[in-house]
């Protein structure tokens, strides 16, 4: 901020009319007050120039933040789900939802000894693929499980199904979201 006023002052004086002083300056220094004063007069038309082009791409800028933030897989849950995969133990106990693709059903971590616990018998286990816009990375949840009577809609998708499920995080054991989907809906 000082730095514009300073800037701004410099312009000022040396963009305003010659003063009387100026006239008791012998002509080689009046060639180059001249010289310095044209200078500085285009300098700060650069500026001005450049700061309207600043705003005009700030202006861009937040149109294309708008268009980002209203589009079907939004900024929130993308950030949300690289959270998740990064700190789970944050989010543990805490109700998520999330936008992606459907992988597959799998079976790795059903009847696991170790860990959170989920019989084969009452849960069905998914892979879900959430992509990160920011990074361009692909988030893979390998641990989503869901009550078998809930489930049923998990046999109608296909491989990279966009979907939107609900849950909550159980666990973050092994450093991975161990998630319990409450519901899985077809879309975005």
């Amino acid at each position: 901020m000082k730095l514009m006023i300073v800037i701004s002052l410099i312009f000022i004086l040396a963009c305003s009319p010659k003063s009387n002083k100026n006239e008791q300056i012998n002509v080689t220094g009046d060639s180059e007050i001249d010289s310095l004063r044209e200078e500085i007069c285009q300098l700060k038309q650069l500026i001005v120039e450049l700061s309207k082009e600043n705003q005009r791409l700030n202006n861009r800028l937040s149109i294309s933040e708008t268009d980002f933030e209203s589009s079907k897989m939004d900024a929130h849950n993308m950030t949300l789900a690289t959270k998740i995969k990064a700190s789970p133990i944050d989010y543990v106990e805490k109700e998520i939802r999330l936008q992606g693709l459907f992988s597959k059903l799998s079976t790795h971590n059903l009847d696991e000894v170790i860990g959170p616990e989920f019989k084969a018998t009452d849960f069905l286990q998914f892979a879900f693929v959430a992509e990160d816009n920011y990074s361009n990375y692909f988030i893979m949840f390998h641990r989503c499980f869901m009550k078998k009577s809930k489930g049923e809609i998990l046999y109608d998708l296909r491989t990279r199904d966009q979907i939107t499920i609900y849950g909550m995080v159980i666990s973050d054991f092994s450093n991975n979201p161990w998630i319990e989907i409450y519901k899985v809906e077809k879309g975005w």
